[in-house]
């Protein structure tokens, strides 16, 4: 796998716990939208989801900052005009044309890829955003404007205040359960395992013939 060397050029903390951060990016560097980098510090390795597309002159990734990870700690403290060396493109978690409406189903960082899709022209059916709380939904004016149905599920209360948005209190497999209409669609899943396995099983039972494309967020 091909090597580079990326340099840090700016950061955006969305929260106290995530961060958007823009590297530059190798004149030979190409992929789709979808995939993801692996970043390398000190011969440890992980990889992260580009939200940027291909027309963009810069590369960026969308990560929650982990205390106890062995990478994370570091990325966030990294200052501007850092190096870092990468592999990639890695994966296969890309949008597929379709005559099935799609349905994108994250939770938490998993919605980078989707992001991605967006800014690369998918228009799903729906989105299914999960989450803790509101503080952590992120990127939510970008994506609700590329489908008619955009829902954040969250698993905390909703606050007395926030956003203009349709909230839907639950998980999103509770609300594939409950409120999706019966249909044949295209579902992408990318976020924990866990929900990942609740949301196929739910697939197979609610929605046959339907096709099922994912990505695990450790």
């Amino acid at each position: 796998m091909p090597a580079y060397s990326l340099t840090l050029i700016d950061r955006h903390q969305w929260s106290n716990s995530a961060f958007e951060l823009t590297f530059s990016r190798p004149p030979d560097f190409d992929y789709v939208p979808g995939q993801r980098i692996r970043l390398v510090h000190h011969n440890v390795a992980r990889d992260y989801s580009l939200i940027t597309i291909p027309r963009d002159p810069e590369l960026a990734i969308y990560l929650r900052h982990i205390r106890t990870g062995v990478l994370t700690p570091v990325l966030v403290d990294l200052p501007c005009g850092a190096d870092l060396h990468a592999t990639g493109p890695l994966g296969y978690f890309n949008w597929h044309a379709s005559s099935r409406p799609a349905v994108w189903v994250a939770t938490g960082t998993g919605i980078a890829p989707f992001v991605a899709f967006a800014r690369a022209g998918a228009r799903p059916l729906a989105i299914l955003h999960g989450a803790a709380s509101l503080k952590e939904i992120h990127y939510q004016a970008e994506l609700s404007a590329c489908t008619a149905t955009y829902v954040p599920c969250l698993s905390a209360p909703r606050p007395a205040t926030g956003p203009a948005l349709k909230i839907f209190p639950g998980r999103v497999t509770a609300y594939l359960a409950e409120h999706l209409p019966r249909a044949v669609y295209d579902f992408y899943l990318c976020g924990r395992g866990d929900m990942i396995r609740e949301a196929t099983l739910l697939v197979d039972q609610h929605f046959p013939g339907s096709r099922v494309f994912s990505e695990t967020f450790y």
